[in-house]
């Protein structure tokens, strides 16, 4: 073919081509929608229907979806809010609690007097009478320092002093009480050793020593307690105020 006949044939095609697309319409999406819908108006049935039950189900899903996501964004605020955090429940004491009369009971009997035992004709034994002059000394019981004077009668001595004549129970404890302030004895008893008695003690036979604290005219002193045994028993028979160490 030669050059000539290949342009003409070529400028044939193209009117060609331009006449039928010039005849060619092409027509927008929503014309073709309009023209179904109108289709389904005018045959009213199973389609329509079921485009009916589209809508509204397609309807809940949305509004389910839009339900389960406002849920979820209001427990995640809730779960970083520090009003919103759980308060942690304290864990239970597994140790017993105790009633007030519970309570009550040993808190009385912590107070309770310790009370010297009676010697109905003197202490057994020195080491015995220590024991006892210990708990009535130190729980200023005077009912029971009463039964442990000696019946012979009691001194009170100073050292390098003169000391009390000789007192009765019910009188050493009396003396006793006017100097013990606010009528309570502060005493410390070291019940052993057991010491030999010294000639500017009170008479006896043995002695302990002890701490006397606001007594008379002083806010501690040493005092020995001098026991004595008088053949029915063992008494305490005096005590050496300001006693040296």
């Amino acid at each position: 073919m030669d050059q000539e006949t290949r342009l003409t044939l070529e400028l044939a095609l193209e009117d060609r081509l331009r006449a039928d697309l010039g005849a060619l319409t092409v027509r927008p999406y929503a014309y073709y929608r309009e023209a179904a819908m109108r289709r389904i108006a005018a045959r009213p049935g199973s389609v329509e229907r079921m485009l009916t039950f589209a809508r509204v189900g397609t309807t809940l899903v949305v509004a389910a979806l839009f339900a389960l996501a406002a849920a979820f964004l209001l427990l995640n605020l809730r779960g970083t809010s520090p009003a919103a955090s759980p308060t942690p429940i304290p864990a239970v004491s597994t140790t017993p609690t105790a009633s007030p009369s519970a309570t009550s009971t040993p808190s009385s009997a912590a107070t309770v007097t310790r009370v010297a035992p009676p010697f109905e004709h003197g202490a057994a034994s020195a080491e015995q009478l220590a024991a006892a002059l210990q708990v009535a000394l130190e729980s200023s019981d005077y009912a029971s320092l009463a039964a442990l004077v000696s019946p012979a009668g009691w001194t009170g001595g100073f050292y390098q002093s003169e000391g009390t004549p000789h007192m009765s129970p019910q009188e050493t404890v009396d003396w006793l009480r006017a100097r013990a302030k606010d009528g309570r004895l502060n005493v410390t008893v070291e019940p052993e050793p057991l010491l030999s008695h010294q000639d500017y003690q009170p008479l006896g036979d043995l002695y302990v020593r002890s701490i006397w604290r606001d007594f008379s005219t002083l806010a501690e002193q040493n005092v020995d307690l001098v026991l004595r045994n008088d053949d029915r028993g063992w008494y305490w028979s005096g005590a050496l105020f300001r006693a040296p160490r």
